[in-house]
């Protein structure tokens, strides 16, 4: 990291840091704009690092040679996530991690999509800047949701008020380019929290408590969707606050208040709602409407395991070409109902047989 840091600085002492950031991504959108985005699930994942242990290990080797040779030619990728990182992160022995990471690392080429609260951020500023003519027509600075491996947990800068303008911007510089150096591999050697393992037995508790009755697919999309949002006010007021520095609006106004989002909690659920914004919030979109879809079955329960796949699901179909899952998420993202709200033209397959037929499309 540091290696790398200090041969990029004399090549760009003279640029500021907002202009060095905006070169080294620009370069990256452009690099993933060029390739076909292929997003795997865990379990794909798992088969590819061991071919000869899946079901199907003819198909399974012939699916990783296809992804290798598309990644070496240039026109594919298959983007890490959150989700990955999570799950990779569980893998023991850690020599297995290893051999696992290393696996993601070889096909993703460096990328990565931003974890779920900063896609929530991005998505809630397109939000309004799509839908204000003021904000639409000013040359702001939009970020997307990619970004390399090292700032796929968080983007932070060092800064410290005793440092001079010039020491700044060689402090954020540099770290810069040492996050890009960072690999999954570095990330996942390390230990983790551990989520709760009682989520789904929760989650199943509300239901019992709270039985959906007659409510439709609609109804149950309206309720999660308001759910979620209101979960996501802190960030939904980080977004806010990144757009009003813009216009010189401090961060601590009065005005940015957890109150004050209510109705803006009431606009993004009723532009999604009533489709009078069809890409609004694509990532939680997704998410509400499988979530809604699950509830939709009274006698299926809610599974500790359906909440990787709702991750993996809510960016591959929103960002994706792609999608290698689970035939059960496979199948539910297929139904005309979640289709309609995803709006995604995102391919899904659910073995490596499916996998290979898409990627010949190409």
């Amino acid at each position: 990291m540091t290696t790398a840091a200090e041969l990029s600085a004399p090549a760009n002492e003279h640029k500021s840091f907002n202009e060095y950031r905006k070169e080294r991504y620009d370069a990256l959108q452009s690099f993933v704009a060029s390739r076909r985005k292929i997003y795997l699930d865990t379990k794909f994942w798992v088969w590819l690092r061991e071919p000869a242990a899946s079901p199907d290990p003819a198909a399974t080797s012939a699916l990783l040679k296809q992804l290798q040779q598309g990644v070496a030619e240039g026109h594919l990728c298959c983007p890490v996530s959150y989700p990955i990182f999570l799950e990779t992160a569980k893998i023991f022995p850690l020599a297995r991690r290893k051999q696992h990471a290393a696996t993601e690392e070889a096909l993703c080429a460096g990328v990565a999509l931003r974890n779920p609260f900063d896609v929530f951020e991005l998505e809630t500023l397109d939000f309004f800047i799509r839908n204000s003519p003021h904000l639409r027509n000013l040359p702001l600075r939009r970020d997307t949701v990619w970004c390399p491996v090292g700032h796929m947990l968080g983007e932070k800068y060092p800064f410290h008020p005793t440092l001079d303008g010039r020491a700044q911007d060689a402090a954020q510089k540099f770290m810069l380019d040492a996050m890009w150096e960072i690999t999954l591999g570095d990330l996942v050697m390390h230990d983790i929290p551990r989520p709760s393992a009682d989520t789904a037995q929760r989650i199943n508790a509300e239901r019992a408590i709270y039985p959906r009755a007659d409510k439709s697919f609609q109804q149950l999309l309206k309720e999660e969707l308001h759910g979620a949002l209101e979960a996501l006010v802190p960030h939904m007021m980080n977004a806010m606050r990144d757009l009003a520095s813009v216009f010189g609006i401090a961060a601590n106004s009065g005005d940015l208040t957890p109150e004050n989002f209510r109705p803006v909690i009431n606009l993004i659920r009723e532009s999604v709602i009533q489709r009078l914004d069809r890409a609004a919030i694509p990532s939680l979109r997704v998410r509400s409407a499988l979530h809604a879809a699950l509830r939709l079955d009274d006698q299926r329960p809610f599974r500790e395991n359906d909440l990787p796949d709702i991750d993996h699901s809510a960016v591959a179909v929103s960002y994706c070409d792609v999608f290698l899952t689970e035939r059960s998420f496979g199948d539910l993202l297929r139904r005309p109902f979640i289709k309609d709200i995803s709006l995604s033209q995102c391919a899904i397959a659910c073995d490596p047989e499916e996998a290979l037929a898409l990627l010949h499309l190409e």
